[in-house]
């Protein structure tokens, strides 16, 4: 089976303690059960702290968060101390992969940097070059794509050249990838979609201040590669986990509306340099990629 991935994929590297936002921190950060063997294993004054610090039940294991919601390894530093004590061989798979997202098809594994980690974010809106889809591994194996697979991935390939087309505006770009998908934007104001996303699942207030504070403002276009960027990775992610054509229009007017909502939020949130503008996409990528019922309600209303 093939592995396909942006042709930046492998620029990627964890800042660390450089993080401003650490994905260890305000998230339940499960254990698999091939790591919980080794915390289980590992004697010693550490082994017990492993143990002091993990919860498990029924349903698997995952890390006691402190009352700020830290991991209790992550230390004062920012550094993990089970990767200092114990080495990256000893993280949990869930801590090894992230960012990373994968979707599955019959012939590949399509693998992408989720844009919740702010270095994930700079790297992919801060491109020049058009994204190109390269194959890092392949095993030999002579798997086919179905029928249906096969159409998913023709069209988000039409959709990704639109996307990446330096010929059109960004508005136009929103309007062909709708084309392609044979679908129609939900016909709500920027404030009415304001009202929709204050009532969504939230995980971190910083996110409901910068709704609360956002006061509509035309977008000035000077940062549109960034938002052209931010479609396609849209359509690189969530059109390819579609299940069929008719998913797949879904999750395009879903990946339009998500990169101008985000630009629309900028704009009215005062976010006008790179780094801001990274910031509220990161926030964004947090609050609604990693929120299955958040998808779930935006995925009813686009």
């Amino acid at each position: 089976m093939k592995q396909i991935a942006p042709d930046y994929y492998k620029e990627f590297s964890c800042i660390a303690d450089k993080c401003r936002h650490s994905c260890c921190i305000g998230w339940e950060i499960d254990i698999d059960e091939e790591t919980i063997q080794k915390y289980r294993s590992h004697g010693g004054e550490f082994g017990a702290r492993l143990m002091r610090g993990i919860h498990e039940d029924a349903d698997g294991a995952h890390f006691i968060l402190d009352a700020d919601e830290r991991c209790p390894f992550l230390n004062t530093c920012g550094l993990c101390d089970i990767y200092r004590e114990m080495g990256e061989a000893a993280l949990s798979q869930i801590c090894t992969d992230h960012p990373r997202f994968r979707s599955f098809f019959s012939d590949r594994v399509e693998i992408g940097l989720g844009l919740c980690c702010e270095a994930a974010a700079e790297l992919v809106l801060n491109r020049k070059e058009k994204m190109r889809l390269v194959e890092i591994d392949n095993d030999g194996g002579r798997e086919r794509l179905t029928r249906a697979e096969k159409q998913i991935l023709a069209l988000r390939e039409k959709m990704l050249d639109a996307a990446q087309d330096d010929a059109l505006s960004l508005e136009e770009k929103f309007e062909t990838v709708l084309s392609l998908a044979d679908i129609d934007a939900a016909e709500r104001s920027f404030s009415e979609w304001i009202e929709i996303y204050r009532e969504l699942e939230r995980l971190d207030a910083a996110w409901g201040e910068m709704l609360e504070t956002a006061r509509e403002t035309e977008p000035d276009g000077v940062h549109d590669g960034m938002f052209s960027n931010l479609l396609t990775y849209f359509i690189y992610r969530h059109v390819g986990e579609s299940e069929s054509v008719e998913d797949a229009a879904l999750y395009a007017a879903f990946s339009v509306h998500a990169a101008d909502f985000v630009r629309r939020l900028c704009a009215a949130t005062g976010a006008d340099t790179k780094e801001r503008i990274a910031d509220v996409v990161r926030a964004y990528s947090s609050e609604i990629e990693y929120s299955q019922e958040n998808m779930d309600t935006l995925l009813e209303l686009v």
